[in-house]
C-alpha cells in the first residue's frame, strides 16, 4: 500500500475514533504532502515518490525533535509533549531502521 493511501486510511480511522490530536497531526501530514507535490510540479512531477515522502517526513521529524528541545529548555514541557506525540504519529510511517 502506497504512503498517501496509508495517510488516508488512517485519518478516517483517526476522525472515527475521535482521536483529535492524531486527527491533527495526520492533516498536518497531508498538508505538506500537498505543498511537497505543488513545489514538484515545475519539474513535470504530479506527485512525489514514496522515497521523497519518506524524507519528507524525516525532515518534519527532525523540525520536531529541534522544537521539542528547545521548547524543554525553554521550560515549555507541554508543549515539548506535544511535540513528541507528532513525532510518534509520523515516525509511525517510516521504516524501521536496521539494528546495528
Amino acid at each position: 500500500m502506497a504512503l498517501r493511501d496509508q495517510f488516508t486510511d488512517s485519518l478516517k480511522t483517526a476522525m472515527k475514533a475521535g482521536d483529535q490530536p492524531r486527527v491533527s497531526t495526520l492533516r498536518m501530514i497531508a498538508a505538506k504532502l500537498k505543498d511537497t507535490d505543488i513545489a514538484a510540479r515545475p519539474k513535470g512531477i504530479d506527485k512525489v515518490s514514496d522515497d521523497e515522502v519518506i524524507a519528507m517526513l524525516r525532515g518534519m521529524v527532525k523540525s520536531r525533535n529541534e522544537s521539542a528541545g528547545m521548547y524543554r529548555q525553554g521550560g515549555r514541557p507541554e508543549l515539548a509533549e506535544k511535540e513528541e506525540a507528532e513525532i510518534a504519529v509520523i515516525e509511525g510511517f517510516l521504516p524501521r531502521a536496521l539494528d546495528e
